[in-house]
């Protein structure tokens, strides 16, 4: 992840409701951002390193911003996601998410 990547409320995010990931030594390991509009939170495909790709961390982070924006009043959904692994597709779909639209931009390697 770029240092842009860790700058708080990059792109217009919403940091109250997205979250950051960091290892022991501040390096920015996760992420998940969010917009959060009146009752719909969006948010983007979340992003591991790919050291981390074998664990929970995606689901982890995914979780934690929906039950956050939950909090905030959020009721709907939107998830930009591009070129995610049928297992994470899978794990998606045990949080009772469904694609709307698939847009396979690359292939994803798990």
């Amino acid at each position: 992840m770029g240092d842009p990547d860790l700058i708080p409320d990059a792109h217009g995010s919403d940091d109250t409701v997205g979250h950051l990931a960091v290892d022991a030594s501040g390096q920015g390991v996760g992420i998940c951002r969010a917009w959060l509009d009146s009752d719909t939170l969006t948010v983007g495909s979340p992003g591991v390193h790919p050291a981390l790709r074998h664990t929970t961390l995606r689901h982890a982070l995914l979780r934690a911003t929906c039950d956050a924006a939950r909090q905030r009043g959020a009721r709907h959904l939107i998830m930009q996601a591009w070129g995610d692994t049928p297992a994470e597709t899978q794990a998606d779909a045990g949080l009772g998410l469904t694609a709307g639209t698939v847009t396979p931009i690359y292939l994803s390697r798990s």
